[in-house]
């Protein structure tokens, strides 16, 4: 697991800035960080190959209309992002990409066959498989190519209130390094399909909305939005499932509970004041259960609304996609009465606002 950690392809200014800020990591992975900065000093020839192949042959700016997916983890991003992805028109953040991010033109080409036969079979966080070509959020990307991002928290939970709130709201300069970050990415996907149009999913984007449509003026979002109280429950495994299996340090996280509801409220709260002084277009919203429940009629509707043409021709491919995973099965939720209080007591606007109900206690 340690190989295949996300710090494994991070730059050395990364690396240096995240370690130096972090503190100490545990005797066992010391080791593994070491590697990991002897493999990010190894890649400097090509990363300075890459960036010199960017600023020759690249686009000079981010992509003007990139498509953004954001929302609150666990809200049904991932589903969305998968389906849309089956059709050609859209570039997407293949693992690759994530996993080198500084050599993504160069070395990344150069060992893709190697890279892609030592993926996980599925994600950290659920059974949702990972294959050469399944899309990921560019969040990992960001976290090996700047020291702003909420990952390092889980990495380096000893400095956990160092490296969260600061990287999900950054100010400042926190704030110019994570959008030098953001963009030189965009335009490293925009430079390996010229002719494709960018697709990005990524929930720490939902405090972002502002700050990227500066970076790709004619930017769209599309908001997956789904009941909070599952939103807050399943929040609450994906704090510990990550902590478990990425931390670099023994501290444990703070209260998951107060962490899940606290950044719902943070993230929604800043999505909700953005969005309304957001300039049109604005985003759309794509709730998670009828996305489910008929995904091809909420897909053409969010074409239309994108407007996207051509969904016919996309729409065989969206269709053996929905085979293809029709066994998958998602987790189902039980609610005992303290989780229903709890959750209705921090989140009931946003129960309202969506048009969610809570849910009797089991």
């Amino acid at each position: 697991m340690r190989s295949r950690h996300p710090l494994a392809g991070a730059s050395l200014t990364t690396l240096a800035r995240v370690l130096a800020a972090s503190g100490a990591v545990r005797r066992r992975d010391a080791a593994w960080v070491s590697s990991y900065l002897l493999s990010a000093a190894a890649r400097l020839p090509f990363t300075a190959a890459d960036r010199m192949s960017l600023a020759l042959t690249g686009p000079r700016e981010p992509p003007a209309d990139a498509i953004f997916i954001v929302g609150h983890w666990r809200s049904g991003t991932t589903h969305l992002y998968n389906l849309l992805a089956q059709a050609p028109r859209f570039q997407v953040v293949s693992p690759i990409a994530t996993g080198l991010p500084g050599e993504i033109l160069t070395l990344g080409r150069l060992l893709r066959p190697l890279l892609e036969r030592v993926l996980p079979q599925d994600r950290w966080i659920d059974n949702v498989p990972v294959g050469p070509s399944a899309p990921q959020e560019d969040e990992f990307a960001i976290a090996s190519l700047s020291d702003v991002s909420f990952y390092h928290a889980l990495f380096f939970p000893a400095a956990f209130d160092r490296h969260f709130l600061p990287s999900l709201f950054p100010e400042g300069a926190r704030q110019a390094r994570a959008e030098r970050a953001i963009a030189l990415f965009l335009r490293k996907l925009q430079a390996m399909a010229p002719e494709r149009r960018v697709l990005i999913k990524n929930p720490a984007h939902t405090a972002r909305l502002p700050r990227l449509r500066a970076l790709c003026p004619a930017a769209r979002f599309v908001h997956c939005v789904r009941d909070p109280l599952e939103v807050f429950v399943s929040s609450r495994r994906f704090y510990e499932r990550l902590h478990a299996v990425l931390a670099l340090q023994d501290a444990p996280l703070p209260d998951v509970a107060t962490l899940a509801l606290d950044t719902y409220q943070r993230l929604m709260t800043r999505y909700a004041e953005d969005v309304a002084a957001l300039a049109a277009p604005k985003p759309v919203e794509v709730r998670f259960e009828r996305l489910c429940c008929e995904p091809l009629i909420v897909l053409e509707e969010l074409y239309a609304a994108l407007e996207l043409d051509d969904f016919a021709a996309d729409r065989p491919r969206f269709v053996r996609y929905l085979e293809s995973v029709a066994d998958y099965e998602q987790n189902r939720y039980r609610f005992d009465a303290a989780t229903v209080a709890l959750a209705s007591d921090r989140l009931g606007p946003f129960f309202e606002r969506f048009g969610y109900a809570l849910p009797p206690a089991a």
